[in-house]
């Protein structure tokens, strides 16, 4: 008879656990969003995911800080995919020193997150999740310098350093809120009709504009003619 060593290395991962995992997540980040993460229970969450176990999510992620923890982990690395090719196009072009085209960076993969209601979720926890948990003056670097998002933790350093002679923290909290403007846009215009959104998507590239000039204020202006990104979101050439 094998080893129950040997039973456990070879034992495959089971895909119902990783389904759990992935309802749970979408679940809480749809409740978080909608009413906040302080007045959604952990019960709650894996009673609408369709669960009958009421300890579903401590099980697999401890706390509701843990789940929170969880949900921005896996967007970050979702969208990083999308960060890299945009990195790569923006070395092509000689723009990663350029403020606007880093902040793009940043944003813009926001789209690649929609459920199947063409709806986004994760701006309105996102925004929740950095009022608990962002604070200026230190935290965590939520990559592990880069480990979990190498493409994002880039981007960061690069705005960072774009932004000098700001003193870091000041040049972080810029980040954050330029940042913030575009989330607004976004849950404001996914309150629009799906059928009608592609006419309104002015409401999306203006935001985006006055965060970017809202970046760059005090900072040599932006050279570059055009985003670089036009061909991913042809939005940007409105």
């Amino acid at each position: 008879m094998p080893s129950s060593e040997h039973s456990h290395k070879s034992r495959s991962p089971d895909p119902r656990s990783a389904r759990s995992v992935a309802s749970l997540l979408t679940t809480a980040e749809a409740l978080f969003g909608q009413r906040g993460i302080e007045n959604v229970s952990l019960r709650e969450i894996a009673t609408a995911a369709g669960s009958r176990n009421n300890n579903l999510v401590q099980y697999h992620f401890g706390t509701k800080e843990g789940l929170t923890a969880a949900i921005f982990r896996s967007r970050i690395q979702q969208m990083d995919v999308r960060r890299a090719q945009m990195l790569s196009i923006a070395e092509a072009a000689g723009l990663v020193g350029d403020l606007p085209t880093l902040l793009e960076i940043i944003c813009l993969p926001q789209f690649d997150i929609a459920n199947l209601t063409g709806h986004h979720p994760y701006p309105s926890f996102l925004l929740q999740y950095a009022r608990l948990y962002w604070r200026v003056g230190g935290g965590p670097d939520w990559t592990r310098d880069g480990v979990i998002a190498p493409a994002l933790h880039r981007t960061n350093l690069a705005m960072i350093a774009a932004l000098t002679p700001l003193p870091r923290d000041v040049a972080r909290l810029r980040m954050q809120l330029c940042h913030f403007m575009f989330l607004e846009a976004l849950i404001r215009w996914d309150q629009i009709d799906v059928s009608e959104r592609v006419q309104h998507q002015i409401l999306l590239t203006d935001t985006l504009r006055a965060a970017q000039a809202a970046l760059v204020a005090g900072c040599p202006a932006s050279t570059r003619l055009a985003s670089p990104f036009v061909d991913i979101f042809p939005m940007l050439a409105l």
